[in-house]
């Protein structure tokens, strides 16, 4: 009987792998950049009133 092929040695897991991490790192990196960018100005927005009640 055959023994089965361990998973790293096939090229497909490397991808689905690589392509796990790059999902990840991506997803990382988008919320680095969105907190560090300030919000859009709109000027022509009502401006909410702060009310003490």
């Amino acid at each position: 009987m055959k023994r089965p092929t361990p998973w790293y040695r096939v090229p497909e897991a490397w991808l689905a792998v690589a392509l796990l991490g790059a999902g990840v790192a991506a997803g990382i990196a988008l919320a680095v950049v969105a907190s560090r960018l300030p919000d859009a100005r709109i000027p022509d927005a009502p401006h909410a009133r702060m009310t003490g009640s």
